[in-house]
């Protein structure tokens, strides 16, 4: 009684009232309230009241114990606490289980949290924000769980991909089922809800047989492959756009229902609110509802569309936008947020196509631009600016007579012309044969005056 076991090997022993167990071998033994056993190895014992962390535990009883860190394997654990442990191939009675993971085990009575049950069966158990694959749930709660590949008989389950349904000899597997008693049926790939299936086949939302009842009461025995659609109602999902142009916000409304168009009738009552104690009311008999509303003052505004449909089920949606004195000229593009969050303003550009004027003269000279046609007279509409202006932004201008300034200006126009063209080598000739020419004839006049 009351001592420390170190570094020992404990073999048919029994140990009773022990502080620590550290760093040994228990074999064919039993322990019994004792405080902590760390870091050993029990093999086929019976550790009752006790503490073990960080140990390996095989072919034992563990009652009213606390294991954290450990590994059992082929052992029985009752009325224990299991915390960050790994259990495989053992018998678990009313026992809390805490982050661990349990593998073709039986677990009874006990309450699961945070855990991964694998290739396991458990029996009236709480199943809590765990995973559960290839096992066997009977008589328990699942909660915020996912279930794959499992059976699931005499169950409840809570906010899971399972969610507040009952599952009685079925397999579900990658389905959503919310608020749904499911009896001798397997539904693959589905999202049920408010409905009763007994014997029914359900993959990828289409069921093949089985009876169906729906909330109102409604039973319908399938006998050809019909669409959960329209047999199920299913909740709208509220969404839209809004465009701000100046004043006034433009709505484009891209809500969606999966029940719309489909043999269910529904039909839908649109309730917005535009945040300046501005509301409209709108029933519809197929989704779909544009608005237009005008502010009468600058600010930001919340948007919001609460959408419900024929049987009550509804959604919300809003979205803030900015009423400001730069709108006259951008569009703000506001996307509504399913959740209500406020939406990132997009802004949309604006492009203005211009288109330069081709003018064709008196003269016969093509796609000239306008500087060269108003400076060198080619255009009958512009002032006659000349080289010998004596303003050229007055507007008025002194007619050059002279042979030799009618040879600068025509070759001048020419050679712009040709620029404008692109031709930029043969506008270097002429513009030099243009002065060699004109530089000749003066030369030539000034000879003959003297």
């Amino acid at each position: 009684d009351t001592s420390t076991v170190n570094d020992s090997t404990v073999d048919t022993s029994t140990i009773t009232d022990s502080d620590v167990i550290n760093g040994s071998d228990i074999n064919n033994s039993v322990v019994e309230d004792t405080s902590v056993i760390d870091n050993s190895t029990i093999d086929n014992s019976e550790l009752t009241n006790s503490t073990t962390t960080d140990s390996y535990i095989e072919d034992s009883t563990i009652t009213d114990s606390t294991l954290i860190n450990s590994t059992s394997t082929d052992s029985t654990i009752t009325d224990s606490d299991i915390t960050d442990s790994t259990i495989a191939s053992s018998t678990v009675t009313n026992s809390d289980i805490s982050t661990s993971t349990i593998t073709d085990s039986y677990v009874a009575t006990s309450t699961i949290t945070d855990s991964t049950l694998t290739n396991s069966t458990s029996t009236d158990s709480t199943i809590a924000s765990s995973t559960i694959t290839d096992s066997t749930i009977a008589s328990s709660t699942i909660a915020s769980s996912t279930v794959t590949d499992s059976t699931i008989t005499n169950s409840t389950t809570t906010d899971s991909t399972i969610a507040s349904s009952t599952i009685t000899d079925s397999t579900i597997a990658s389905s959503t089922i919310t608020d749904s008693t499911i009896a001798s049926s397997t539904i693959t790939n589905s999202d049920i809800a408010s409905t009763t299936i007994i014997g029914g086949d359900v993959v990828d939302s289409v069921i093949n047989s089985g009876t169906i009842t729906t909330a109102n009461g409604t039973t319908t025995v399938i006998t050809t492959p019909t669409p959960l659609e329209n047999l199920l109602n299913y909740p709208p999902i509220a969404s839209f756009i809004a465009v701000i142009n100046g004043f006034v916000a433009t709505i484009t409304d891209i809500s969606s229902d999966r029940n719309s168009g489909t043999s269910l009738n529904d039909s839908y009552d649109y309730v917005w609110d535009f945040g300046d104690s501005s509301t409209v009311n709108v029933h519809t008999t197929v989704v779909g509802n544009n608005q237009v509303h005008t502010y009468t003052s600058l600010g930001d505004y919340i948007i919001s569309l609460n959408l419900t449909d024929h049987y009550g089920l509804n959604s919300s949606t809003s979205t803030t936008v900015s009423i400001t004195s730069n709108n006259n000229n951008n569009n703000n593009n506001n996307h509504s947020s399913h959740s209500g969050s406020r939406a990132r303003p997009i802004r949309t550009a604006t492009t203005t196509a211009t288109t330069t004027p081709n003018y064709i003269t008196d003269n016969n000279i093509n796609n000239v631009s306008n500087v060269t046609q108003n400076v060198f007279g080619l255009n009958p509409a512009a002032p006659d600016y000349s080289p010998v202006s004596d303003d050229l932004n007055s507007g008025t201008s002194t007619e050059a007579t002279t042979t030799e300034s009618k040879i600068l200006r025509y070759a001048g126009a020419i050679g712009l012309a040709i620029f404008d063209s692109g031709f930029i080598w043969p506008l270097l000739i002429i513009i030099i044969i243009a002065i060699i020419l004109a530089y000749n004839y003066l030369i030539t006049k000034n000879n003959k005056e003297k």
